[in-house]
């Protein structure tokens, strides 16, 4: 028996190269999410130059750090599944985020022939080993003492009972698993105290292959593709000063560099130079306005607006504003601006 699964597992693998080969040159795409870095970073670096307030900026910074990591990881796990963009039935979604009475959001949702493998990945350096009794991740560095982390392992089970249940009022019976991938070797590794599947980079093809000879092909692929396409759920929208308890007077106003988010320096009218990188760029004023609506999404009075773009002369400002399509509401006779049917959160 052993021999024949192993007999079935080369030959699975062998036709799983095959295919990367057949369709290597104009071979359909079968990354059907692909890999984007996570657009928040870039707000949190804004965040965080402008900040005064050393307290929350610490706060700030350790956030960034930590999604800074994810998204490297999750870039990592991204460039090796890539390898098989061409594998036949083979589909991969990144950054997965759907609604079963409430949403739930994966980083990698591996869609096979015969079943579905979620990847959770985790890039944490250090000595890394779980607990029971609460189930905990505990993180160790040298000279650093201890760090409890929430398990991947209570994550995982929430995804799969998720994406199975998510499957069902879809009309898919359609086998679930789940793994957590640490893809970089600054991660050691002692899983011996839990039962959650652990994988290093390079056993990911082995685990998906392994998981889909154990059943029959899913014969209703393309509907389920569709599915999960048109189901992806938006990121719920941060509050960014009510999350992290800041106000106005707590930011430096003025342009950033949209390279290296120093403050821009200005050199004529319209051309501005950042001392940092010694980029040249030209003021955004809908880009800067944004900006001020991410950290405060309520509708503000003209004078805030004009204070947050404090560059701008006031000449340039007025021609500015009568370009801008705004949305107003009046409250006690005073006019309060937001930005129009659009969106000011990553």
């Amino acid at each position: 028996m052993a021999k024949f699964e192993a007999h079935f597992l080369k030959k699975r693998f062998w036709f799983f190269e095959m295919n990367v080969l057949r369709w290597k040159k104009g071979g359909f795409d079968m990354i059907q999410k692909s890999f984007m870095p996570n657009i928040r970073i870039a707000s949190w670096r804004k965040l965080n130059a402008r900040l005064k307030n050393e307290s929350v900026r610490l706060r700030v910074e350790k956030d960034l750090a930590q999604m800074e990591a994810g998204d490297f990881g999750e870039r990592v796990v991204a460039k090796h599944l890539d390898r098989y963009r061409h594998a036949e039935n083979i589909h991969i979604f990144h950054d997965v985020m759907l609604d079963c009475d409430g949403f739930f959001q994966m980083d990698f949702l591996v869609l096979t022939e015969s079943c579905i493998i979620l990847l959770e990945v985790k890039n944490i350096s250090g000595t890394i080993y779980f607990t029971k009794n609460p189930q905990q991740l505990i993180r160790k560095i040298d000279g650093q003492g201890e760090q409890k982390l929430r398990s991947p392992e209570v994550q995982v089970e929430k995804q799969i009972y998720k994406m199975r249940e998510w499957c069902m009022r879809r009309g898919h019976e359609i086998p679930i698993y789940g793994a957590v991938v640490f893809p970089t070797l600054t991660s050691i590794v002692d899983g011996s105290n839990t039962t959650a599947t652990l994988l290093d980079l390079y056993e990911i093809e082995n685990y998906i292959l392994k998981n889909m000879q154990q059943h029959s092909p899913h014969l209703a692929m393309d509907s389920l593709i569709l599915k999960l396409k048109n189901g992806q759920k938006l990121y719920e929208p941060y509050d960014l000063s009510a999350y992290y308890k800041f106000e106005f007077a707590d930011l430096h106003t003025g342009f950033l560099c949209p390279y290296c988010y120093n403050f821009m320096k200005k050199l004529n009218t319209r051309t501005w130079q950042c001392p940092a990188c010694q980029q040249f760029s030209r003021q955004n004023v809908l880009a800067d306005l944004k900006e001020y609506f991410l950290y405060f999404p309520k509708p503000a009075h003209k004078k805030i607006l004009k204070a947050w773009l404090s560059d701008l002369s006031s000449s340039r400002f007025k021609r500015s504003w009568q370009k801008l399509d705004l949305q107003v509401q009046y409250h006690h006779r005073k006019a309060f601006y937001s930005l129009k049917n659009e969106s000011t959160h990553p």
